[in-house]
């Protein structure tokens, strides 16, 4: 595992090629009592440290640990390092760990998951009632987007209350009447939205779309 702390800030980089324990993660993440903005990303290894790796267990007994200091959260660890099964398990503890995050950045697969999580009773209180910022990012740029799906996270309006801006990028979303659905969504269910930007980084924004002149886009 490696750290690289910013000069002279409260912000960390975290990266890892190889796990041996999920007590070995927690070690690291003792560290960060402090820490203001922890981005998590570029995690790979070998096939072999990857195939250990996937036989780690993260239980629930670790979420004694606090990051009452982290406002800001970058998850972005590949599915090739953490199997699914893992990576949500080790996210919620995270996002219950962090009272006050206003700003999350992660798979947008994951935020689809977060409300069965809650639904659950894992937690007895929403942990993100403080989030202002959220960026739904789309980790496999071959993966197809189902727009339907994630007009779902209407739904979870209920767990973003102060949320004022949500963003989306890397696999673009087709400009169709799914996507208008889903900004009336947006704009229905979270009642202090003030600013969404569809497809950030995408060529849809430079180039249009299909032929679409990219102002119609």
């Amino acid at each position: 595992m490696k750290l690289k702390q910013e000069p002279s800030t409260s912000s960390i980089q975290w990266t890892c090629d190889h796990i041996k324990s999920s007590e070995e993660i927690f070690h690291v993440w003792s560290k960060f009592k402090t820490t203001k903005k922890l981005t998590i990303e570029d995690w790979g290894g070998t096939n072999l440290q990857n195939a250990a790796t996937r036989l780690i267990v993260f239980s629930s007994h670790f979420n004694q640990f606090r990051l009452d200091k982290l406002r800001s959260l970058t998850f972005l660890v590949n599915y090739n390092f953490l199997l699914k099964s893992q990576q949500l398990p080790f996210l919620h503890l995270l996002l219950s760990a962090a009272p006050q995050l206003m700003d999350l950045t992660i798979d947008w697969n994951h935020i689809r998951s977060i409300d069965s999580v809650f639904a659950s009773g894992l937690f007895a209180v929403s942990p993100l009632l403080n989030l202002r910022h959220l960026h739904l990012y789309f980790c496999n740029g071959y993966e197809s987007v189902s727009l339907p799906k994630l007009i779902d996270i209407s739904i979870l309006s209920k767990y973003f209350p102060r949320l004022v801006s949500l963003w989306t990028s890397r696999c673009g979303l087709h400009p169709d009447e799914n996507l208008a659905e889903l900004i009336i969504s947006l704009v229905t269910y979270f009642e202090q939205l003030v600013e969404i930007i569809i497809n950030k980084g995408s060529s849809y924004r430079r180039d249009g779309f299909h032929g679409l002149d990219k102002l119609l886009v």
